[in-house]
Protein backbone atom coordinates (compact mmCIF):
# COMPACT_ATOMS: atom_id res chain seq x y z
CA UNK A 1 0.00 0.00 0.00
CA UNK A 2 2.82 2.13 0.30
CA UNK A 3 4.12 1.58 -2.80
CA UNK A 4 7.59 0.30 -1.24
CA UNK A 5 7.62 -2.94 -2.96
CA UNK A 6 9.25 -3.74 -6.27
CA UNK A 7 7.84 -5.67 -9.35
CA UNK A 8 9.70 -9.17 -8.48
CA UNK A 9 8.73 -11.78 -10.45
CA UNK A 10 7.79 -13.55 -6.91
CA UNK A 11 5.48 -10.54 -6.35
CA UNK A 12 3.93 -10.83 -9.63
CA UNK A 13 3.25 -14.49 -8.94
CA UNK A 14 1.64 -13.79 -5.95
CA UNK A 15 -1.11 -10.96 -7.24
CA UNK A 16 -1.28 -12.90 -10.84
CA UNK A 17 -2.29 -16.29 -9.15
CA UNK A 18 -4.74 -15.19 -6.24
CA UNK A 19 -8.22 -16.61 -7.30
CA UNK A 20 -10.08 -13.54 -4.76
CA UNK A 21 -11.94 -16.54 -2.55
CA UNK A 22 -11.31 -14.71 -0.03
CA UNK A 23 -10.37 -17.70 2.34
CA UNK A 24 -7.43 -16.09 4.09
CA UNK A 25 -9.92 -13.34 4.89
CA UNK A 26 -12.16 -15.88 6.38
CA UNK A 27 -9.59 -16.68 8.43
CA UNK A 28 -8.11 -13.62 9.29
CA UNK A 29 -8.22 -12.73 12.94
CA UNK A 30 -8.39 -8.62 11.81
CA UNK A 31 -10.39 -9.63 9.00
CA UNK A 32 -8.47 -8.13 6.41
CA UNK A 33 -9.33 -7.64 2.42
CA UNK A 34 -6.31 -9.34 0.42
CA UNK A 35 -8.71 -9.41 -2.11
CA UNK A 36 -9.30 -5.75 -2.52
CA UNK A 37 -5.66 -5.49 -1.74
CA UNK A 38 -4.76 -7.69 -4.31
CA UNK A 39 -6.99 -6.11 -7.06
CA UNK A 40 -6.01 -2.83 -6.09
CA UNK A 41 -2.05 -3.59 -6.63
CA UNK A 42 -3.33 -5.32 -10.23
CA UNK A 43 -4.97 -2.02 -10.69
CA UNK A 44 -1.43 -0.26 -9.82
CA UNK A 45 0.57 -2.95 -11.82
CA UNK A 46 -1.66 -2.44 -15.06
CA UNK A 47 -1.60 1.38 -15.07
CA UNK A 48 2.65 1.36 -14.62
CA UNK A 49 3.02 -1.13 -16.91
CA UNK A 50 0.28 -2.05 -19.07
CA UNK A 51 -1.00 -5.52 -20.01
CA UNK A 52 0.88 -7.88 -21.85
CA UNK A 53 0.06 -9.04 -25.24
CA UNK A 54 -2.40 -10.88 -26.51
CA UNK A 55 -4.72 -10.38 -23.26
CA UNK A 56 -4.43 -6.59 -24.12
CA UNK A 57 -5.94 -7.14 -27.19
CA UNK A 58 -8.38 -9.75 -25.58
CA UNK A 59 -9.35 -7.36 -22.73
CA UNK A 60 -9.06 -3.76 -24.39
CA UNK A 61 -10.51 -4.70 -27.89
CA UNK A 62 -12.78 -8.24 -27.78
CA UNK A 63 -14.38 -8.48 -24.51
CA UNK A 64 -16.09 -5.19 -24.10
CA UNK A 65 -17.20 -5.49 -27.77
CA UNK A 66 -20.06 -8.07 -28.05
CA UNK A 67 -20.89 -8.59 -31.49
CA UNK A 68 -16.53 -9.19 -32.12
CA UNK A 69 -16.85 -11.58 -29.38
CA UNK A 70 -19.79 -13.58 -30.51
CA UNK A 71 -17.96 -14.04 -33.93
CA UNK A 72 -14.70 -14.80 -32.54
CA UNK A 73 -16.78 -17.52 -30.42
CA UNK A 74 -18.64 -18.47 -33.10
CA UNK A 75 -15.91 -19.25 -35.26
CA UNK A 76 -13.72 -20.86 -31.79
CA UNK A 77 -17.46 -23.12 -31.70
CA UNK A 78 -16.57 -24.32 -35.65
CA UNK A 79 -12.96 -24.85 -35.02
CA UNK A 80 -14.12 -27.14 -31.76
CA UNK A 81 -16.53 -29.50 -34.00
CA UNK A 82 -13.97 -30.02 -36.26
CA UNK A 83 -10.73 -30.73 -33.78
CA UNK A 84 -12.34 -32.16 -30.75
CA UNK A 85 -14.05 -35.62 -30.15
CA UNK A 86 -17.67 -35.83 -27.88
CA UNK A 87 -17.63 -37.21 -24.92
CA UNK A 88 -21.07 -37.53 -23.22
CA UNK A 89 -22.51 -34.77 -21.01
CA UNK A 90 -21.74 -32.20 -23.99
CA UNK A 91 -17.57 -32.23 -22.48
CA UNK A 92 -14.89 -32.33 -25.30
CA UNK A 93 -11.75 -33.37 -24.66
CA UNK A 94 -8.54 -32.02 -26.15
CA UNK A 95 -7.76 -35.21 -28.58
CA UNK A 96 -4.52 -36.94 -27.96
CA UNK A 97 -1.99 -35.36 -30.08
CA UNK A 98 -3.08 -31.82 -28.13
CA UNK A 99 -3.43 -33.37 -24.86
CA UNK A 100 -0.04 -31.99 -24.10
CA UNK A 101 -1.00 -28.57 -24.12
CA UNK A 102 -3.59 -28.76 -21.84
CA UNK A 103 -3.36 -32.05 -19.85
CA UNK A 104 -5.82 -32.75 -17.86
CA UNK A 105 -8.48 -30.05 -18.44
CA UNK A 106 -11.73 -30.43 -20.13
CA UNK A 107 -13.02 -27.79 -22.27
CA UNK A 108 -17.28 -27.19 -22.50
CA UNK A 109 -18.65 -27.08 -26.16
CA UNK A 110 -19.43 -24.12 -27.18
CA UNK A 111 -23.16 -23.78 -28.15
CA UNK A 112 -23.81 -23.53 -32.09
CA UNK A 113 -26.85 -21.19 -31.44
CA UNK A 114 -25.87 -18.37 -28.76
CA UNK A 115 -29.08 -17.68 -26.09
CA UNK A 116 -29.38 -14.05 -27.82
CA UNK A 117 -30.21 -15.90 -30.62
CA UNK A 118 -32.92 -18.03 -29.59
CA UNK A 119 -35.28 -15.73 -27.81
CA UNK A 120 -36.40 -12.31 -27.73
CA UNK A 121 -35.71 -9.16 -25.75
CA UNK A 122 -39.29 -9.51 -23.46
CA UNK A 123 -40.24 -12.73 -22.39
CA UNK A 124 -43.79 -11.98 -21.36
CA UNK A 125 -45.43 -14.10 -18.41
CA UNK A 126 -47.97 -17.32 -19.27
CA UNK A 127 -50.17 -16.96 -16.40
CA UNK A 128 -53.02 -14.20 -15.67
CA UNK A 129 -51.06 -12.24 -13.24
CA UNK A 130 -52.42 -8.83 -12.91
CA UNK A 131 -49.44 -7.11 -11.85
CA UNK A 132 -46.38 -9.08 -13.07
CA UNK A 133 -42.89 -8.74 -11.72
CA UNK A 134 -40.33 -7.12 -14.50
CA UNK A 135 -36.80 -8.12 -14.13
CA UNK A 136 -34.03 -7.67 -16.53
CA UNK A 137 -31.84 -11.00 -17.15
CA UNK A 138 -27.87 -10.75 -17.20
CA UNK A 139 -26.98 -13.93 -18.97
CA UNK A 140 -23.49 -13.58 -18.80
CA UNK A 141 -20.73 -15.14 -21.40
CA UNK A 142 -21.26 -19.29 -20.10
CA UNK A 143 -24.57 -18.63 -20.25
CA UNK A 144 -25.05 -17.07 -23.57
CA UNK A 145 -22.46 -19.24 -25.45
CA UNK A 146 -22.12 -22.44 -23.36
CA UNK A 147 -24.88 -23.19 -21.88
CA UNK A 148 -28.18 -21.01 -23.23
CA UNK A 149 -30.32 -24.37 -22.30
CA UNK A 150 -30.22 -22.93 -18.84
CA UNK A 151 -31.23 -19.33 -19.96
CA UNK A 152 -33.93 -20.52 -21.76
CA UNK A 153 -34.79 -23.29 -18.98
CA UNK A 154 -34.71 -20.03 -16.45
CA UNK A 155 -36.81 -17.85 -18.31
CA UNK A 156 -39.60 -20.42 -19.15
CA UNK A 157 -39.67 -20.58 -14.90
CA UNK A 158 -39.80 -17.37 -14.37
CA UNK A 159 -42.39 -17.12 -16.81
CA UNK A 160 -44.58 -20.06 -15.62
CA UNK A 161 -44.36 -17.68 -12.29
CA UNK A 162 -45.75 -14.48 -13.55
CA UNK A 163 -42.65 -12.77 -14.09
CA UNK A 164 -41.87 -10.87 -16.85
CA UNK A 165 -38.42 -11.16 -17.87
CA UNK A 166 -36.30 -8.68 -19.96
CA UNK A 167 -32.74 -9.84 -22.08
CA UNK A 168 -31.05 -6.81 -23.35
CA UNK A 169 -28.97 -7.53 -26.31
CA UNK A 170 -27.11 -4.30 -25.76
CA UNK A 171 -25.61 -6.37 -22.58
CA UNK A 172 -21.71 -7.95 -22.76
CA UNK A 173 -19.21 -9.56 -20.12
CA UNK A 174 -19.51 -8.26 -16.52
CA UNK A 175 -16.35 -7.03 -16.92
CA UNK A 176 -14.35 -9.82 -14.17
CA UNK A 177 -11.82 -11.14 -16.37
CA UNK A 178 -10.98 -7.13 -17.49
CA UNK A 179 -10.74 -4.93 -13.97
CA UNK A 180 -10.84 -7.54 -11.19
CA UNK A 181 -8.37 -10.07 -13.12
CA UNK A 182 -6.04 -8.00 -15.03
CA UNK A 183 -6.47 -4.87 -12.92
CA UNK A 184 -7.97 -3.21 -16.12
CA UNK A 185 -10.30 -0.35 -14.28
CA UNK A 186 -10.30 2.03 -17.65
CA UNK A 187 -11.82 -0.97 -20.10
CA UNK A 188 -13.97 -1.91 -17.19
CA UNK A 189 -15.57 1.70 -16.53
CA UNK A 190 -16.46 1.28 -20.73
CA UNK A 191 -17.93 -2.40 -19.74
CA UNK A 192 -19.74 -0.55 -16.50
CA UNK A 193 -20.97 1.86 -18.46
CA UNK A 194 -22.49 -0.61 -21.43
CA UNK A 195 -24.08 -2.66 -18.93
CA UNK A 196 -25.99 0.10 -16.77
CA UNK A 197 -27.38 2.04 -19.62
CA UNK A 198 -28.42 -1.36 -20.96
CA UNK A 199 -30.94 -2.23 -17.92
CA UNK A 200 -31.37 1.16 -16.81
CA UNK A 201 -35.47 0.18 -17.56
CA UNK A 202 -35.76 -2.63 -15.11
CA UNK A 203 -35.71 -2.09 -11.16
CA UNK A 204 -34.41 -5.71 -10.72
CA UNK A 205 -31.09 -7.84 -12.94
CA UNK A 206 -31.12 -11.27 -11.88
CA UNK A 207 -28.06 -13.35 -12.89
CA UNK A 208 -27.54 -16.94 -12.62
CA UNK A 209 -23.22 -17.09 -12.81
CA UNK A 210 -22.08 -16.58 -9.01
CA UNK A 211 -18.85 -14.60 -11.05
CA UNK A 212 -21.41 -11.93 -12.68
CA UNK A 213 -23.18 -11.37 -9.77
CA UNK A 214 -20.53 -10.79 -7.60
CA UNK A 215 -18.61 -8.70 -9.55
CA UNK A 216 -21.62 -6.87 -11.01
CA UNK A 217 -21.87 -5.51 -7.51
CA UNK A 218 -18.17 -4.35 -6.89
CA UNK A 219 -18.77 -2.00 -10.17
CA UNK A 220 -19.55 1.15 -7.41
CA UNK A 221 -16.82 0.01 -4.91
CA UNK A 222 -14.07 -0.18 -7.89
CA UNK A 223 -14.77 1.47 -10.65
CA UNK A 224 -16.52 4.62 -10.20
CA UNK A 225 -14.21 7.70 -10.45
CA UNK A 226 -16.58 10.12 -10.88
CA UNK A 227 -19.71 11.16 -8.61
CA UNK A 228 -21.85 10.80 -11.76
CA UNK A 229 -20.29 6.84 -11.67
CA UNK A 230 -20.90 6.62 -8.12
CA UNK A 231 -24.31 7.74 -8.43
CA UNK A 232 -25.42 5.12 -11.43
CA UNK A 233 -22.87 2.54 -10.25
CA UNK A 234 -24.44 2.16 -6.77
CA UNK A 235 -28.04 2.07 -8.12
CA UNK A 236 -27.48 -0.56 -10.80
CA UNK A 237 -25.10 -2.43 -7.70
CA UNK A 238 -28.35 -2.18 -5.77
CA UNK A 239 -30.48 -3.52 -8.53
CA UNK A 240 -28.67 -6.90 -8.45
CA UNK A 241 -30.23 -10.38 -7.00
CA UNK A 242 -28.67 -13.73 -7.77
CA UNK A 243 -31.47 -15.82 -9.42
CA UNK A 244 -31.32 -18.12 -6.11
CA UNK A 245 -31.90 -15.23 -3.74
CA UNK A 246 -34.86 -14.37 -6.19
CA UNK A 247 -36.54 -17.52 -6.46
CA UNK A 248 -36.30 -18.13 -2.63
CA UNK A 249 -36.41 -14.86 -1.07
CA UNK A 250 -38.86 -12.83 -3.84
CA UNK A 251 -41.16 -15.16 -5.70
CA UNK A 252 -41.25 -17.68 -2.72
CA UNK A 253 -42.10 -20.58 -4.46
CA UNK A 254 -43.01 -24.03 -2.97
CA UNK A 255 -41.14 -27.03 -3.55
CA UNK A 256 -43.17 -28.42 -6.04
CA UNK A 257 -42.49 -25.84 -8.58
CA UNK A 258 -38.77 -27.18 -9.13
CA UNK A 259 -38.95 -30.37 -11.22
CA UNK A 260 -36.04 -32.30 -11.82
CA UNK A 261 -36.02 -33.32 -15.98
CA UNK A 262 -35.98 -36.94 -15.46
CA UNK A 263 -33.56 -37.10 -18.48
CA UNK A 264 -30.76 -36.08 -15.65
CA UNK A 265 -32.48 -38.11 -12.73
CA UNK A 266 -29.39 -40.98 -11.67
CA UNK A 267 -26.96 -39.63 -13.84
CA UNK A 268 -23.86 -38.32 -12.75
CA UNK A 269 -23.22 -36.23 -15.72
CA UNK A 270 -21.35 -32.63 -15.47
CA UNK A 271 -22.77 -29.50 -16.79
CA UNK A 272 -26.58 -30.26 -16.71
CA UNK A 273 -27.59 -27.79 -18.41
CA UNK A 274 -31.17 -28.58 -19.18
CA UNK A 275 -31.98 -29.75 -15.36
CA UNK A 276 -34.29 -27.42 -13.72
Amino acid sequence: MKGDLEYTKQYADIINKCTLCMRCTVNCPSNVRTADLIVAARADKTKQKGISFPFNIVYKWILPRRILFGNIVRIASWLQRIFMRRKEGGIRHLPFFLSGLMKGRYIPTISAKFLRQMIPETNLHKNNTDKPIRVGYFTGCMTDFVFPETGKNIIKLLNDNGVDVIVPKAQGCCGAPVFLGAGDFETGRIMADSNVQAFKDVDIVIADCATCSSSLKEYAKLLADTPERLEKYTAFTNKIVDITEFLVDTLKLPSEAYKINNKFKGKDQAFPANSV
